[in-house]
């Protein structure tokens, strides 16, 4: 009985361990791990300007957009994202930036 019981405290402990080390890696990290929840109206109104930017083949608008908090990955009604968009425009300066965001 003593080892069983010795096994699950080595194990408890080693959990914990691993708890402790991965929130100090945490606490490195300059960002957080999950993106605040924003606002639905105020994700839709970026959504739309990055595509309006898009249209004008803006790249330094989309580039503030997108610091701005526009999501890269968003997709439009129709289900395409800014870089899908911007490939099929044919901006390649836009395309290679958004891509570039991805990795």
């Amino acid at each position: 009985m003593k080892n069983i019981s010795n096994d699950k405290n080595e194990k408890e402990e080693k959990k914990i361990e691993n708890l402790e080390k991965v929130k100090k890696l945490i606490k490195k990290l300059k960002t957080p791990l999950v993106e605040p929840i924003r606002d639905q109206k105020n994700l839709e109104a970026k959504r739309i300007e990055l595509i309006e930017a898009l249209d004008k083949k803006d790249l330094e608008e989309v580039k503030k957009l997108i610091k701005e908090g526009a999501g890269v990955n968003a997709k439009s009604k129709n289900g395409r994202t800014a870089l899908m968009v911007a490939a099929e425009k044919g901006y390649l300066e836009i395309a290679n930036y958004l891509e570039s965001l991805e990795k």
